[in-house]
Parts: C-alpha cells; structure tokens; sequence
C-alpha cells in the first residue's frame, strides 16, 4: 500500500478575502468616478484613467499587506501594548504606597476629634 497524498493546507484568510476586496475596490472606484464625472469634475475618459490607477493603487496596497504589512501591525500593536501597560504600572506605582510607611500621617476615621462616648477613636501615632 502506497502513503496517502497529504492533503493541501487550506487557504488562508487573505487568498479568501482577496477576489472580494478586489471586487469591492473596483466597485468603490467606480462609484466614486461616476460622482465625479457627474458633478463634471472628470471627464469621461478621465474617469476610466481614475479606476485603473485606483485598481493599481489598491493591488500594490493588498501586495504590501500580505507580504509585510500584517506583521508589522501586529508587531506595532504589541509595541503599542506593552507601552500602555508600563505607562498604566508606572501610575500604578506613584498611586500605591510603599511597605515602609514612607512617614504619613496617620489615618483618623470619623475625624469627629475621639470624643468621649462618639465611638470613634483616633489612631495613636508610633
């Protein structure tokens, strides 16, 4: 008995996205050319200039995302990540008090001054 032929990995989300993105763009481009021409600010032939360099814009943007550019937004995202989250430790820190004390005062509850009989009793200083 021969290996079984393994079996083709399944596309990627960008192979899926790719003919619909292409579509939408050319759509997008369309309809933007039609208001222009509408409003006569192209002409006719103006506009078909205008969705063919749109179309060459839009495939070396895609071009760029595959190749490079989702990693490097995920990779800024992190970078971007982890300096909000120092920036949230480091307020952290100047928000929480030290284990020594750091030589505050002490806290009196009620500040109604431990009179005789109010229930509140003052904290008594080390």
């Amino acid at each position: 008995m021969t290996d079984p032929v393994p079996a083709a990995a399944p596309p990627s989300i960008y192979d899926i996205l790719k003919p619909f993105a292409a579509s939408a763009l050319r759509h997008a481009l369309t309809v933007g050319a039609g208001i222009l021409v509408a409003h006569s600010w192209v002409s006719g032939s103006g506009a078909e200039q205008l969705v063919a360099t749109g179309m060459g814009v839009g495939a070396l943007a895609w071009s760029w995302w595959q190749k490079s550019g989702h990693v490097q937004l995920a990779q800024d995202v992190a970078n971007l990540s982890a300096l909000l989250q120092a920036k949230a430790d480091a307020a952290r820190a100047q928000r929480t008090p030290t284990a020594s004390g750091g030589g505050g005062a002490p806290m009196v509850l009620g500040g109604g001054g431990g009179a005789a009989g109010s229930g509140v009793t003052q904290a008594k200083r080390p």
